[in-house]
Protein backbone atom coordinates (compact mmCIF):
# COMPACT_ATOMS: atom_id res chain seq x y z
CA UNK A 1 0.00 0.00 0.00
CA UNK A 2 1.40 3.37 -1.00
CA UNK A 3 1.63 6.15 1.55
CA UNK A 4 1.49 9.81 0.59
CA UNK A 5 2.76 12.70 2.61
CA UNK A 6 0.09 15.17 3.65
CA UNK A 7 -0.23 18.31 1.58
CA UNK A 8 1.83 21.03 3.24
CA UNK A 9 -0.93 23.60 2.79
CA UNK A 10 -3.69 21.37 4.05
CA UNK A 11 -6.71 20.08 2.12
CA UNK A 12 -8.20 22.40 -0.46
CA UNK A 13 -11.70 22.88 -1.79
CA UNK A 14 -13.14 24.60 1.35
CA UNK A 15 -15.65 27.46 1.00
CA UNK A 16 -14.08 29.61 3.74
CA UNK A 17 -10.89 31.60 3.07
CA UNK A 18 -7.86 30.40 4.95
CA UNK A 19 -6.47 33.80 5.90
CA UNK A 20 -7.00 34.79 9.54
CA UNK A 21 -7.92 38.38 8.62
CA UNK A 22 -10.48 37.24 6.05
CA UNK A 23 -12.09 34.86 8.53
CA UNK A 24 -12.34 37.67 11.09
CA UNK A 25 -14.13 39.87 8.55
CA UNK A 26 -16.64 37.12 7.85
CA UNK A 27 -17.27 36.58 11.58
CA UNK A 28 -17.77 40.34 12.09
CA UNK A 29 -20.17 40.49 9.16
CA UNK A 30 -22.17 37.60 10.59
CA UNK A 31 -22.44 39.32 13.97
CA UNK A 32 -23.69 42.52 12.35
CA UNK A 33 -26.27 40.55 10.35
CA UNK A 34 -27.55 38.80 13.48
CA UNK A 35 -27.82 42.11 15.32
CA UNK A 36 -29.76 43.73 12.49
CA UNK A 37 -32.07 40.71 12.29
CA UNK A 38 -32.71 40.78 16.04
CA UNK A 39 -33.58 44.49 15.92
CA UNK A 40 -35.95 43.90 13.02
CA UNK A 41 -37.70 41.06 14.86
CA UNK A 42 -37.98 43.18 18.01
CA UNK A 43 -39.47 46.07 16.03
CA UNK A 44 -42.02 43.71 14.54
CA UNK A 45 -43.15 42.59 17.97
CA UNK A 46 -40.71 39.78 18.71
CA UNK A 47 -41.25 36.06 18.54
CA UNK A 48 -44.60 34.71 19.64
CA UNK A 49 -44.35 32.05 22.38
CA UNK A 50 -44.70 28.57 20.94
CA UNK A 51 -47.54 27.72 23.31
CA UNK A 52 -49.36 31.06 23.04
CA UNK A 53 -53.05 30.61 22.29
CA UNK A 54 -56.09 32.86 22.45
CA UNK A 55 -58.29 32.57 25.51
CA UNK A 56 -61.17 30.13 25.18
CA UNK A 57 -64.83 31.21 25.47
CA UNK A 58 -67.31 30.39 28.25
CA UNK A 59 -68.37 26.74 28.26
CA UNK A 60 -64.89 25.44 27.46
CA UNK A 61 -64.10 22.17 29.26
CA UNK A 62 -60.69 22.34 30.94
CA UNK A 63 -59.14 19.04 32.03
CA UNK A 64 -56.36 18.72 34.58
CA UNK A 65 -55.12 15.65 36.41
CA UNK A 66 -56.88 16.77 39.58
CA UNK A 67 -60.22 18.05 38.24
CA UNK A 68 -62.21 19.01 35.15
CA UNK A 69 -63.71 22.49 35.12
CA UNK A 70 -66.18 24.04 32.67
CA UNK A 71 -66.70 27.74 33.50
CA UNK A 72 -69.99 29.26 32.27
CA UNK A 73 -70.48 32.73 33.73
CA UNK A 74 -69.01 35.24 36.19
CA UNK A 75 -70.70 37.90 38.32
CA UNK A 76 -69.75 40.32 41.05
CA UNK A 77 -72.14 39.79 43.92
CA UNK A 78 -72.46 40.51 47.62
CA UNK A 79 -71.38 37.95 50.18
CA UNK A 80 -74.43 37.43 52.43
CA UNK A 81 -72.24 36.80 55.47
CA UNK A 82 -69.79 39.70 55.18
CA UNK A 83 -71.59 42.16 52.91
CA UNK A 84 -68.43 42.46 50.81
CA UNK A 85 -68.26 42.23 47.03
CA UNK A 86 -67.00 38.86 45.76
CA UNK A 87 -66.40 37.25 42.37
CA UNK A 88 -68.66 34.28 41.72
CA UNK A 89 -67.99 31.90 38.82
CA UNK A 90 -70.57 29.26 37.94
CA UNK A 91 -68.90 26.15 36.54
CA UNK A 92 -69.33 22.42 36.11
CA UNK A 93 -66.81 20.66 38.35
CA UNK A 94 -65.83 17.02 38.62
CA UNK A 95 -62.92 15.41 40.44
CA UNK A 96 -60.44 13.30 38.48
CA UNK A 97 -58.93 11.93 41.69
CA UNK A 98 -59.84 8.60 43.24
CA UNK A 99 -59.89 10.09 46.74
CA UNK A 100 -61.57 13.19 48.21
CA UNK A 101 -59.47 16.36 48.27
CA UNK A 102 -59.86 19.73 49.98
CA UNK A 103 -62.06 22.01 47.91
CA UNK A 104 -59.88 25.09 48.29
CA UNK A 105 -56.86 23.19 46.90
CA UNK A 106 -58.06 23.88 43.36
CA UNK A 107 -57.35 27.57 43.93
CA UNK A 108 -53.60 26.99 43.55
CA UNK A 109 -54.18 25.82 39.96
CA UNK A 110 -56.38 28.76 38.91
CA UNK A 111 -55.07 32.27 38.26
CA UNK A 112 -57.76 34.95 38.16
CA UNK A 113 -56.88 38.10 36.22
CA UNK A 114 -58.77 41.32 35.54
CA UNK A 115 -57.78 43.59 32.63
CA UNK A 116 -57.50 46.70 34.80
CA UNK A 117 -54.96 45.14 37.16
CA UNK A 118 -56.73 46.94 40.02
CA UNK A 119 -58.33 43.85 41.54
CA UNK A 120 -57.02 40.53 42.79
CA UNK A 121 -58.61 37.47 44.34
CA UNK A 122 -57.55 36.50 47.83
CA UNK A 123 -59.42 33.38 48.99
CA UNK A 124 -61.60 30.74 47.34
CA UNK A 125 -64.78 29.21 48.73
CA UNK A 126 -66.58 26.43 46.86
CA UNK A 127 -70.37 26.00 46.97
CA UNK A 128 -72.84 23.90 44.97
CA UNK A 129 -75.83 25.46 43.21
CA UNK A 130 -78.07 22.75 44.67
CA UNK A 131 -77.23 24.10 48.14
CA UNK A 132 -75.72 27.59 47.76
CA UNK A 133 -75.96 28.41 51.44
CA UNK A 134 -73.52 25.65 52.37
CA UNK A 135 -69.76 25.61 51.96
CA UNK A 136 -68.10 22.57 50.37
CA UNK A 137 -65.08 21.35 52.32
CA UNK A 138 -64.14 18.31 50.20
CA UNK A 139 -64.58 17.41 46.54
CA UNK A 140 -65.68 13.79 46.19
CA UNK A 141 -64.56 11.55 43.30
CA UNK A 142 -66.94 10.68 40.44
CA UNK A 143 -69.57 13.21 41.51
CA UNK A 144 -70.14 15.89 38.85
CA UNK A 145 -71.55 19.08 40.34
CA UNK A 146 -72.57 22.54 39.20
CA UNK A 147 -70.36 24.62 41.46
CA UNK A 148 -70.08 28.24 42.52
CA UNK A 149 -66.44 29.29 42.86
CA UNK A 150 -66.51 32.33 45.12
CA UNK A 151 -63.40 34.47 45.45
CA UNK A 152 -63.01 37.28 47.95
CA UNK A 153 -61.47 40.40 46.43
CA UNK A 154 -58.82 42.92 47.35
CA UNK A 155 -56.48 45.47 45.88
CA UNK A 156 -53.07 44.27 44.61
CA UNK A 157 -50.20 44.87 47.01
CA UNK A 158 -47.67 47.14 45.30
CA UNK A 159 -44.89 45.32 47.13
CA UNK A 160 -45.76 42.14 45.24
CA UNK A 161 -44.54 43.75 42.02
CA UNK A 162 -40.98 43.49 43.32
CA UNK A 163 -41.37 39.71 43.63
CA UNK A 164 -40.84 39.39 39.89
CA UNK A 165 -37.18 40.18 40.56
CA UNK A 166 -35.39 36.84 41.23
CA UNK A 167 -33.06 38.53 43.72
CA UNK A 168 -35.99 39.80 45.78
CA UNK A 169 -38.23 36.75 45.44
CA UNK A 170 -37.09 34.92 48.59
CA UNK A 171 -37.60 38.00 50.73
CA UNK A 172 -41.02 38.55 49.16
CA UNK A 173 -42.07 34.98 49.87
CA UNK A 174 -40.97 35.36 53.48
CA UNK A 175 -43.00 38.55 53.89
CA UNK A 176 -46.04 37.00 52.23
CA UNK A 177 -45.90 34.06 54.65
CA UNK A 178 -46.14 36.42 57.63
CA UNK A 179 -49.60 37.39 58.91
CA UNK A 180 -50.25 41.12 58.66
CA UNK A 181 -52.37 41.56 61.79
CA UNK A 182 -52.75 45.31 61.27
CA UNK A 183 -54.21 44.73 57.82
CA UNK A 184 -56.70 42.22 59.22
CA UNK A 185 -58.01 44.85 61.64
CA UNK A 186 -58.42 47.52 58.99
CA UNK A 187 -61.75 48.16 57.29
CA UNK A 188 -61.84 46.56 53.83
CA UNK A 189 -61.41 49.00 50.93
CA UNK A 190 -64.40 50.14 48.91
CA UNK A 191 -64.05 48.18 45.68
CA UNK A 192 -67.28 49.44 44.12
CA UNK A 193 -65.69 51.93 41.69
CA UNK A 194 -63.10 49.37 40.55
CA UNK A 195 -65.66 46.60 40.15
CA UNK A 196 -67.79 48.88 37.97
CA UNK A 197 -64.87 49.21 35.51
CA UNK A 198 -64.42 45.49 34.91
CA UNK A 199 -66.05 43.89 31.88
CA UNK A 200 -64.35 40.49 31.80
CA UNK A 201 -62.23 38.11 33.82
CA UNK A 202 -59.73 35.48 32.65
CA UNK A 203 -59.19 32.16 34.41
CA UNK A 204 -55.81 30.60 33.67
CA UNK A 205 -56.01 26.95 34.70
CA UNK A 206 -52.68 25.21 35.29
CA UNK A 207 -51.92 21.52 35.17
CA UNK A 208 -51.23 19.82 38.49
CA UNK A 209 -49.36 16.85 39.90
CA UNK A 210 -49.85 14.61 42.93
CA UNK A 211 -46.55 14.18 44.75
CA UNK A 212 -44.79 14.47 48.14
CA UNK A 213 -44.20 17.92 49.56
CA UNK A 214 -40.86 19.69 49.76
CA UNK A 215 -40.68 19.68 53.55
CA UNK A 216 -42.51 16.42 54.26
CA UNK A 217 -43.33 13.17 52.52
CA UNK A 218 -47.12 13.47 52.61
CA UNK A 219 -48.50 13.44 49.07
CA UNK A 220 -50.90 16.12 47.85
CA UNK A 221 -51.78 18.13 44.76
CA UNK A 222 -49.44 20.82 43.48
CA UNK A 223 -49.91 23.17 40.54
CA UNK A 224 -47.44 23.20 37.64
CA UNK A 225 -46.30 25.89 35.23
CA UNK A 226 -47.96 24.17 32.27
CA UNK A 227 -51.24 25.86 31.33
CA UNK A 228 -54.20 23.59 30.58
CA UNK A 229 -56.31 26.46 29.20
CA UNK A 230 -57.27 30.11 29.57
CA UNK A 231 -60.97 30.92 29.66
CA UNK A 232 -62.27 34.49 29.43
CA UNK A 233 -65.73 35.25 30.82
CA UNK A 234 -67.81 38.41 30.61
CA UNK A 235 -68.44 39.66 34.14
CA UNK A 236 -71.48 41.60 35.30
CA UNK A 237 -72.56 43.17 38.58
CA UNK A 238 -75.44 41.33 40.22
CA UNK A 239 -77.98 43.65 41.81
Amino acid sequence: MAHHAPHPEGPGGGILPEGRFARALIALGGSVLLTVSAVAIWAAGGFEPADAAPASPPGTKVETRQFTLTPHEAVFTEDPDTGLTVLQVRADLVSNDTQPFWADSIDQSIEVEFPSGKLETTMLTVKYTRHPAGVVSEIQPDMPEEALLVWSLGEPDKKDEDCDDPLARLECEREQAEVDWDALLEDPPDLGPVVAEEREVTLTVHQNVYQPGFTDQSERWFSEDDVAAEVTLPVTVEV
